[in-house]
C-alpha cells in the first residue's frame, strides 16, 4: 500500500488528507490503539514525508469525542455546504453555500412549480449536485411535500416504475435524463403516469420537440425551465407553468424575488440595453460566500460595485427582453470568432437539434487558416428516426411509435441545410 500511496501523492497534488479506517480493529477486542497505530507506521511515514502537516487519528477517538472539538454558535450565514464545481476552469473549486442561500433558493424554486404538501417529487438528479439536493430535496422539505428516490444511480426504468407505483406528481432532470426516460417508456407496457403534473428541466437548453414529447408522453403539462449555477445556490431564473409557450421554450424565465441581475458588455463592463447580448451577472441572497480557502479564484469570479453590492460573474452570454425574460446565448469563453464575427454555439445547437433523428449535438470552434475559427458540429444520430423530408406531420411524429417510423439517418447535408435555412451563412458548420 505504501508504494501506491507514494505514487498517488505525486500524481494527485490536490490530495492533502488521508483517512484510514481499519475494519479489522473492530473484529477483535484484544488489539490496542498502539497496535493499530503500529500497523500503519509505514503508511504514516509515507504520508508524513509528502505532507507538511499530517497525522493519523484513530476513528474510535472521533466516535468517543476524545478529539478536541469546538462548535461556534450557528447562524443563517454560516456555511453548511461545500459544493464542488469545476465549471470551465478544470480543477474543482469548493463553493461555500450557507443556510440562507440554500433554504431561500429552495423556497422560490418550489413556488415556481406551485409545490404543496400534497405533492410527491421523484428526485432523479444526483444529490451530490445542487439539482438533487436543493431543487429536489430542500424544495420538498420547505413545502412539506414527499420526496421519492427511485434508485441509487440514474436508472430510467426505475424512474418510470417509481412514478407509476408511488403516484409522483413532480419529475425533475436534465434533458438527457428525460430523453432516456421517454425511450424507456416506449419499451414498457401498462404504465400509468397520469399523476405527473409538473417538473423542472435544467442544465441545458430544451428544444420544442423535447418539450412536446415530455408533455405528450409523460403528461407533464406544467413543465418549467430553470437557469442557475452552483455559485447561486443554484437557481436564479425560472419559467412558470402560466408563461406563454414561446417563452417557456425560448427563454429560462424571469428572475426570483430578492435577486438582481444585469447584462454587461464584455469589454466596457457597462450595462447593455434590453435585448442586447453581454455577460450575465447576478447579485442577492443566493450568491455564495466565496470559494473555500481560494481568495484568488473568488476575486476573479465575484466583484463589488460602488454601492457595495457583490456580483457573481456567470461567464454566460445572455440577453434580457423587455418583459424581463432571460435568454442564454452561450458561454463567453466558447464564442466562435469567424472572420471577426461572433458566433454562439448554443444557438447553432438549438437549430440543429430541431431535426428529427438528432439525439444530441455539440458545437465547437475549429481552427481555420483563412477565418481563424470555423464551426464544427458533433452530432449523435438516432438510427430509428424518420427522415426530415418525410411527409409525416409533426403531430403524427410525436404520437407515432418510434419503431413505426422510417429508419433514415440524418446526413451532413441535412444538418447544414437546416442551419442555412434558419441562420446566417457564417453559422453553417464546415465540419460535421
Amino acid at each position: 500500500m505504501v508504494p501506491i500511496l507514494s505514487t498517488l501523492i505525486q500524481e494527485i497534488p490536490s490530495l492533502t488528507k488521508l483517512i484510514i479506517v481499519d475494519n479489522e480493529s473492530h473484529k477483535s477486542g484484544q488489539r490496542s490503539k498502539s497496535e493499530i497505530f503500529q500497523k500503519f507506521d509505514s503508511i504514516r511515514s509515507a504520508v508524513t514525508s509528502s505532507f507538511s502537516s499530517s497525522s493519523v487519528i484513530d476513528l474510535d477517538q472521533v466516535i468517543d469525542q476524545t478529539v478536541p472539538q469546538s462548535f461556534p454558535e450557528l447562524g443563517a450565514d454560516e456555511v453548511i455546504n461545500l459544493q464542488f464545481t469545476s465549471g470551465t476552469t478544470g480543477l474543482p473549486k469548493a463553493v461555500s453555500l450557507t443556510h440562507r442561500n440554500l433554504l431561500n433558493n429552495a423556497h422560490h424554486i418550489a413556488d415556481r412549480i406551485n409545490l404543496t404538501s400534497k405533492d410527491s417529487l421523484c428526485n432523479v438528479p444526483p444529490m451530490f449536485h445542487c439539482f438533487g439536493s436543493v431543487i429536489g430535496n430542500l424544495a420538498t422539505f420547505v413545502k412539506g411535500a414527499t420526496v421519492v428516490i427511485p434508485s441509487e444511480s440514474f436508472d430510467p426504468h426505475a424512474v418510470i416504475k417509481t412514478i407509476s407505483e408511488e403516484r409522483c406528481t413532480v419529475l425533475n432532470g436534465v434533458g438527457t435524463m428525460f430523453l432516456a426516460e421517454l425511450n424507456e417508456l416506449d419499451r414498457m407496457k401498462d404504465i400509468d403516469l397520469s399523476s405527473l403534473r409538473t417538473g423542472v428541466v435544467a442544465g441545458s437548453p430544451v428544444s420544442a420537440e423535447l418539450m412536446n414529447r415530455i408533455e405528450d408522453r409523460l403528461g407533464i403539462k406544467e413543465l418549467t425551465i430553470l437557469y442557475g449555477m452552483t455559485e447561486t445556490s443554484p437557481g436564479t431564473f425560472q419559467t412558470r407553468a402560466t408563461d406563454e409557450r414561446a417563452k417557456r421554450i425560448t427563454t429560462v424565465g424571469t428572475i426570483y424575488p430578492h435577486t438582481r441581475a444585469k447584462v454587461v458588455d464584455l469589454m466596457s463592463r457597462e450595462i447593455v440595453e434590453r435585448g442586447q447580448r453581454g455577460e450575465l451577472l447576478v447579485s442577492g441572497y443566493s450568491v455564495q460566500k466565496g470559494y473555500w480557502n481560494d481568495p484568488v479564484e473568488t476575486a476573479k469570479a465575484m466583484i463589488t460595485d460602488s454601492e457595495g453590492l457583490v456580483w457573481m460573474q456567470s461567464g454566460d452570454i445572455a440577453c434580457i427582453d423587455a418583459d424581463g425574460y432571460l435568454k442564454i446565448v452561450g458561454r463567453a469563453k466558447e464564442v466562435i470568432i469567424r472572420g471577426g464575427e461572433n458566433l454562439y454555439p448554443v444557438v447553432i445547437e438549438n437549430c440543429i437539434i430541431k431535426l428529427d433523428g438528432v439525439v444530441s449535438v455539440a458545437v465547437v470552434a475549429a481552427k481555420d487558416e483563412f477565418y481563424g475559427e470555423v464551426v464544427c458540429a458533433f452530432v449523435k444520430r438516432n438510427v430509428s428516426a424518420s427522415s426530415p423530408s418525410s411527409s409525416t406531420t409533426t403531430t403524427e411524429k410525436r404520437g407515432a411509435n418510434m419503431s413505426e417510423q422510417q429508419s433514415v439517418l440524418v446526413t451532413e447535408d441535412d444538418i447544414r441545410a437546416i442551419v442555412k435555412k434558419n441562420m446566417a451563412g457564417a453559422n453553417i458548420p464546415k465540419y460535421v
